[in-house]
């Protein structure tokens, strides 16, 4: 399944939203993206949450934002990285983006 937001020439592209269902009364949906596992003889596929280069100023950030509750705690924000039976566990690595000086 591809889901892609309509291109523009010469304005802003279209949007792309994935939410989960309201419940009015009760819990609201969850929304999951996964690769499911994979067969004996292949790996797991990879999941990517990137946002695009830019031409003409700030490329767009990603945001992971928990929501607010007003009778109860505020939502955990999770990294786990999966364990290797024949090797080393996933790595975790977090780095801030290099600044070059504007050319004159």
């Amino acid at each position: 399944i591809e889901l892609v937001g309509g291109e523009s020439a010469q304005g802003t592209g279209g949007a792309v939203l994935i939410a989960s269902g309201m419940g009015r009364a009760l819990t609201s949906g969850d929304v999951v993206v996964r690769t499911e596992m994979s067969g004996p003889g292949g790996v797991s596929g990879d999941v990517v949450v990137q946002s695009g280069t830019s031409c003409a100023g700030d490329s767009g950030s990603i945001s992971l934002v928990t929501g607010q509750s007003t009778q109860g705690a505020g939502g955990d924000i999770q990294l786990l990285v999966g364990r290797g039976d024949t090797g080393d566990g996933g790595a975790v690595l977090v780095a801030a983006g290099e600044s070059t000086p504007a050319s004159s």
